[in-house]
């Protein structure tokens, strides 16, 4: 992350964040011989995120943070794992059964969190963070089965994903 320092207590903040967020898609399914079968797939999805972010930070040695604003993440890619590999004679269904998500995701993230400055170049830091998604990211899969409908055809889905997050900020200043 970048700090552009605006005066002693204000701040802008950018930065390139590489994050992995992931989804279950629970559904059964009756086998040749009528079992019931529960399939479980486990999707994760890798996003590069720029958040653009004003941060306020307040008091001395020991400073307490809060930012907010808007972040753009775009997909960089998108896997599965499931449960159905040898059960009851299913087979895995393969990658190309699945819609892509939607390529991108925009949203609204805010912080708070404290700063330990031992000197006054540095300071370690922990944070909390939201990330909460305002466009349909349809993360749900659409399953493209040649024998009939698909599942979830219409879905809509929002991320809401938590980060903690653990600082070393080494601060340059201008010499006087």
């Amino acid at each position: 992350m970048f700090d552009y320092i605006i005066q002693k207590h204000l701040a802008a903040g950018t930065g390139l964040a590489w994050e992995r967020k992931g989804t279950l898609f629970r559904t059964s399914v009756n086998t040749f011989d009528y079992h019931p079968f529960k399939i479980d797939y486990f999707f994760t999805f890798d996003y590069l995120t720029i958040p653009l972010l004003v941060k306020a930070r307040f008091g001395n040695k020991v400073r307490f943070l809060a930012s907010a604003g808007p972040y753009f993440s775009i997909l960089i890619s998108q896997a599965y794992t499931n449960n159905i590999e040898g059960a009851y004679g299913l087979q895995t269904i393969g990658q190309e059964t699945f819609s892509r998500s939607l390529p991108y995701d925009f949203g609204f993230t805010g912080s708070l969190g404290v700063e330990f400055m031992p000197g006054k170049e540095m300071a370690f830091s922990i944070s909390a963070s939201d990330h909460v998604s305002l466009i349909n990211t349809n993360l749900f899969p659409v399953i493209k089965s040649p024998y009939g409908p698909t599942f979830n055809n219409s879905s809509e889905s929002y991320l809401n994903s938590v980060i903690l997050s653990l600082g070393f900020t080494w601060y340059f200043t201008k010499k006087k």
